[in-house]
């Protein structure tokens, strides 16, 4: 199983181009493709609880881009805002709101994405933040990052319990290629 945002997804390029679709291919193996367009961390572990386990996978991939800390905030900050009814249930149950929204989102917020840092060519969560980000930006990104790690290491323990292999597929920005 392989699961994420809009870059798991396929978001853009034709489905059999999309990096699950690609493994697939390479190793002659089914790799199931639960990607799905504006996700954070949090929404892809619970994807995986709620339908990826039941498929008992042997391997489960999380495709892991850096606009993911603040998915999982933005995530956590609607989901305990009771009083906007119709936006929870457009982000429930709509594709095309959830497409609109990665849409608007990732437009919105290019110019504010940190990058992860490389250590010895090993990927850290250390965040080198762009100059134009202001405090409130900030404080989301760490809160989201604190998220996003809760959700991975809750996923991990979930995986481990079922005896299936967790692998981060670290999905660089166009800088780092």
């Amino acid at each position: 199983i392989a699961t994420g945002d809009s870059f798991t997804f396929g978001w853009g390029v034709e489905m059999s181009d999309s990096w699950p679709e690609q493994l697939e291919k390479l190793l002659n193996k089914d790799v199931l493709n639960m990607g799905m367009p504006g996700y954070s961390t949090i929404q892809e572990y619970r994807i995986v609880e709620k339908y990826g386990i039941n498929l008992k996978p042997k391997v489960v991939l999380i495709g892991f881009f850096i606009n993911d800390f603040l998915d999982s905030y933005d995530f956590n900050n609607n989901i305990n805002q009771k009083h906007y009814p119709l936006k929870r249930i457009l982000e429930e149950n709509s594709i095309t709101y959830k497409l609109i929204r990665a849409a608007y989102y990732n437009f919105n917020q290019r110019e504010t994405m940190p990058s992860i840092a490389y250590d010895d060519k090993l990927p850290t969560f250390d965040i080198n933040y762009p100059e134009n980000l202001n405090n409130k930006s900030l404080v989301q990104i760490a809160v989201g990052k604190r998220l996003a790690e809760k959700s991975l290491v809750d996923l991990k323990q979930l995986l481990d319990t079922n005896n299936i292999q967790l692998v981060l597929v670290l999905l660089p920005i166009k800088e780092q290629i």
